[in-house]
């Protein structure tokens, strides 16, 4: 008797068990279709809106299906459309998210080259200003984060590649447009260290070194720079000698030279009119050990020092 009860026990807890599992089983089923059919209509929504000529209404519902249902299987044909409808409207900025989820999302996707192409075009037209007029809907060229910030996804989508070095460069051409000597040098330093015989390399030093020197606009120098201009000329003559970057340099290491010693002699005459002929006379005497003997400030300094 207390066997019959504890095997009617059993079985009813394996008959619970397995209702409980055909439960669980069908309310999955009914989620999934539940699921499908609201990607499904989404999808209708975008193909509807894209056959009557409504890109951006169409851009929308093809965003928003790869954002709640990036499994079904038209989300990677949906997004890349996407993209090709917000350019349609002139909004590069939301097609080149679209192709970004692209990318990240379905790497092997038969669009995964063309998305990767759109958004060189966008990237690269931004930094150039082609798409001044267009971009984020507003009369305007972008703002500098912005560009930074596509060039920067752009090099990273296709890294130790021809286009990630293309893209490192405009970073630091875009920034020295800018005038912003720091980025621009930080930019093209990366380059020459992260992609070193790629062809633009030479080409990244050479423009480091001319931003450090001063040289490339008005003719201001920071003489806090000049050791470091000097230092990234030398490094590129040894490192690309066969370069015409490399003859170019070696004309402006001399310029550099000139400069330095320039500047130490106006750093003597500060401390003289200063009162200061201790140290007036040893920048004096630093001019003597950097100027060639002769030249004019060699002379100079030369006089001066024995003044003091």
């Amino acid at each position: 008797m207390k066997h019959c009860y504890t095997l009617l026990i059993a079985l009813t807890a394996l008959s619970l068990f397995s209702c409980t599992k055909d439960y669980t089983g069908a309310h999955l089923r009914d989620e999934f279709d539940e699921s499908r059919t609201k990607a499904d209509s989404i999808c209708h929504k975008g193909d509807c809106a894209f056959e009557d000529g409504k890109d951006k209404k169409a851009a929308k519902a093809y965003d928003l299906l790869v954002e709640r249902h990036p499994t079904h299987v038209d989300a990677p044909e949906s997004v890349y459309k996407a993209g090709q409808c917000w350019e349609n409207v002139s909004d590069p900025r939301k097609a080149f998210d679209s192709y970004q989820t692209y990318i990240t999302t379905y790497r092997n996707g038969e669009h995964y080259q063309a998305a990767l192409d759109r958004q060189s075009e966008i990237a690269f037209g931004a930094a150039n200003g082609s798409l001044q007029d267009s971009f984020l809907g507003l009369k305007s060229e972008p703002d500098y984060s912005e560009v930074i910030s596509l060039l920067t996804k752009l090099r990273d989508n296709a890294p130790a590649s021809d286009l990630a070095a293309r893209a490192q460069f405009a970073m630091g051409t875009y920034s020295e447009g800018k005038e912003k000597a720091r980025e621009s040098t930080e930019a093209y330093f990366e380059l020459v260290d992260t992609y070193p015989q790629h062809k633009l390399a030479p080409e990244a030093n050479l423009r480091a070194g001319k931003i450090l020197a001063g040289i490339t606009k008005d003719g201001n120098q920071n003489s806090s720079n000049l050791k470091k201009a000097k230092d990234t000329m030398k490094d590129l003559i040894q490192q690309y000698p066969n370069s015409t970057q490399a003859k170019e340099a070696q004309t402006l290491l001399s310029e550099v030279d000139g400069l330095d010693v320039q500047r130490t002699y106006e750093i003597a005459e500060f401390y003289e009119k200063k009162g200061n002929t201790s140290s007036a006379k040893y920048y004096y005497e630093e001019v003597l050990e950097k100027a060639q003997e002769g030249s004019h400030y060699h002379k100079l300094a030369q006089e001066r020092a024995k003044v003091l």
